[in-house]
């Protein structure tokens, strides 16, 4: 997967489609419910959880963006989005809610998303809250439901 996305990022900016946008690389981790830890503890996980994703503002405080990973069960998935900044009374803090259509958690893992069909094409929501160090790099931290947290690092470009 690093190559196809070292080769994507590489094309958009030589065709400079990227200008003014963002880009992120970000980890997650889980919580472990029952039911999952002695999966996760057999080490049958994906064991680097890495989330490359592009965002595009195209009015003020909106952007679509697309996000590219290995699922926690090894399955490469994309969740393509909508999402809004709001601002908070705290300087430099503001927050984010993106929303979209979210694929490649197939069988026998298409239950761990709670609305998924069984071609593992599903919904998901993810809110954030982040951290603006200066006008370029910014810090995030979200939440996936009940299973876990991505941090993140954003660049403006």
């Amino acid at each position: 997967m690093c190559k196809s996305i070292l080769f994507l990022i590489i094309a958009l900016l030589q065709f400079n489609l990227l200008s003014e946008e963002r880009l992120a690389v970000s980890a997650y981790t889980h919580f472990n419910s029952e039911p999952e830890l002695a999966w996760w503890k057999s080490g049958n996980h994906n064991k680097e959880p890495i989330i490359v994703s592009y965002d595009r503002f195209y009015s003020g405080s909106n952007f679509y963006g697309i996000a590219l990973f290995y699922n926690s069960f090894g399955q490469f998935s994309k969740y393509i989005y909508k999402g809004h900044q709001y601002e908070s009374r705290f300087n430099n803090i503001h927050y984010e809610l993106t929303y979209g259509i979210l694929h490649g958690y197939k069988d026998p893992f298409q239950d761990r998303i709670p609305i998924n069909t069984e071609e593992g094409y599903g919904i998901g929501a993810i809110p954030s809250i982040v951290y603006a160090k200066d006008k370029t790099n910014y810090y995030g931290l979200s939440l996936m439901g009940d299973a876990g947290l991505i941090f993140s690092y954003f660049k403006k470009i």
